[in-house]
């Protein structure tokens, strides 16, 4: 039973290169977000604008259907650099756990070139350490890369469903907002159609978030719960999980890795402290099992 190196080897200068190259590529991906904040912003203003300039209705409309076209393009460039992101931190993962590269699922690897450009662009030093210190190096290789995949599934779980709970609160409060002070002007319905019909990117960006959200809880809830039944096995019958299963759970990382990410920046940031330590609280339980 081979102890494992994960600790030390995600330190050595090759792996911080892969981490520092797909940060750049995610953040180049997030700043795609800019899109989701200009159909907000349109959403309140131009209702308003509306509201005081109702001869302005048909430039608006036109406007808008514009914008949604920009809009959905602009999503698939960001999954473009999304899946660049994705890629890169499959090379780091696979090497790390001496993983084979799976050419079907994954296809190629990111050129060379494109690594070090996106590696060059990142000058913060704060990338060591990238899986808990927690799992230490007296764990069996095998249950030392199932908890580094948990980790990957349970990161951003509870970040992922508190924003969702966010955004639905904020698109419910802006419709009912609104409806109550159309209601309070006696405008018709006609009259509401027309001047909701603005805000349409609004909803579509909403909806599509927490969609996408919802769809990412229920995938990483049933691998969690994969991954724990294989983390019980190995505690009550000390029965290791093979190279296939791990490699298996793996190719699900890498699907999820590759959904544009929809949690902001600056919502990540925020919460960032708060989810490492919870992290690190939930290994030192898993292995008091052991």
């Amino acid at each position: 039973m081979e102890m494992n190196c994960i600790n030390e080897m995600q330190n050595e200068h090759k792996f911080i290169d892969y981490l520092k190259a797909q940060r750049v590529a995610y953040s180049q991906s997030k700043k795609y977000q800019i899109f989701d904040l200009i159909n907000i912003s349109l959403a309140i203003l131009l209702p308003l604008i509306l509201v005081l300039k109702k001869e302005w209705v048909n430039p608006i409309s036109a406007f808008v259907f514009l914008w949604t076209i920009v809009f959905l393009v602009s999503g698939v460039f960001q999954k473009r650099k999304t899946k660049q992101g994705a890629k890169i931190q499959e090379q780091f993962d696979t090497e790390l756990y001496d993983l084979p590269w799976n050419k079907i699922l994954c296809k190629s690897k990111i050129n060379r070139d494109i690594q070090n450009d996106l590696t060059t662009k990142y000058s913060k030093n704060d990338l060591n350490d990238w899986y808990s210190k927690e799992i230490g190096y007296l764990l069996p290789e095998e249950i030392a890369i199932l908890l580094c995949q948990r980790i990957n599934f349970s990161w951003e779980l509870n970040l992922r469903e508190n924003f969702k709970k966010l955004l639905m609160l904020l698109v419910i409060a802006y419709y009912s907002l609104f409806i109550i002070v159309l209601i309070f002007l006696n405008a018709g319905l006609y009259d509401t159609l027309i001047l909701l019909a603005p805000s349409i990117p609004f909803l579509i960006s909403g909806v599509q978030i927490s969609i996408s959200l919802s769809s990412q809880l229920q995938s990483k809830n049933e691998t969690l719960e994969l991954i724990d039944n294989l983390i019980d096995n190995y505690s009550k019958n000390k029965k290791l999980p093979n190279r296939t299963e791990l490699r298996q759970i793996q190719d699900l990382i890498y699907a999820e890795r590759q959904t544009p990410e929809k949690v902001p920046d600056w919502y990540f940031r925020r919460h960032r402290n708060k989810n490492e330590n919870r992290i690190d609280e939930l290994i030192k339980q898993i292995k008091s099992q052991f």
